[in-house]
């Protein structure tokens, strides 16, 4: 491989290790579904676009959390994580933490005070899980009030 093909490729690389911070697939699947959920309850289709944005940005924040919480024990097990790879800081994902939990309650502010709140238990649940329950015998509780979550924000958010 020539060494313009060579750097293109590590670069590629390197982004796709620091997108993997916020947790793109279940941040994604998890706006996805809140999207179709909106639609389904016979949401307007700018709103629906905004309760997914809005749970993905929340999702992001969830994401680049538990990677600052996970990076000292993944130093040296996991070096194809973003934090250990060296290819985000603990402060830039503080920051992408902070701003798309930030984006992700003003979309949902946007849509309603009612949503407002939802959004600021669903970002507390996740949060829950990341700085306390994960490991410990009751990790399957944020799942289990979490996950129910996502119809509960697309349809009342419709």
């Amino acid at each position: 491989m020539d060494e313009p093909n060579a750097r293109s490729s590590a670069v590629v690389a390197h982004l796709i290790t620091a997108v993997r911070l916020v947790h793109p697939f279940p941040s994604l699947l998890d706006g996805a579904v809140v999207t179709l959920i909106a639609l389904v309850a016979g949401g307007a289709l700018p709103v629906a676009i905004t309760l997914g944005l809005s749970m993905t940005c929340l999702q992001f924040a969830i994401g680049a959390v538990n990677d600052l919480v996970d990076a000292p024990a993944d130093a040296g097990q996991r070096p194809g994580k973003p934090i250990p790879a060296g290819l985000v800081t603990p402060a830039q994902a503080r920051l992408v933490a902070v701003a798309a939990a930030a984006l992700g309650l003003a979309l949902a502010l946007a849509v309603g005070v009612g949503l407002l709140v939802l959004a600021l238990v669903g970002l507390g649940i996740g949060l829950a899980y990341d700085l306390w329950a994960k490991g410990t015998t009751f990790s399957w509780l944020p799942l289990a009030l979490g996950i129910p979550l996502l119809p509960v924000y697309g349809w009342y958010g419709a």
